[in-house]
């Protein structure tokens, strides 16, 4: 699908909604998401 939105929206509707969807563009936005991953991963993380 392809929507036009404020990229910091489509970010945490993206987080909510990231086991069942993939963002392909814009980069800088899949850094962002990858980013935010990341540093959820490594707060969850048990070491």
């Amino acid at each position: 699908m392809r929507v036009n939105c404020n990229e910091k929206a489509m970010r945490f509707w993206a987080l909510q909604y990231g086991p069942y969807i993939e963002v392909l563009e814009p980069e800088s936005l899949r850094n962002q998401i990858k980013e935010s991953i990341a540093g959820m991963s490594k707060k969850y993380s048990d070491g």
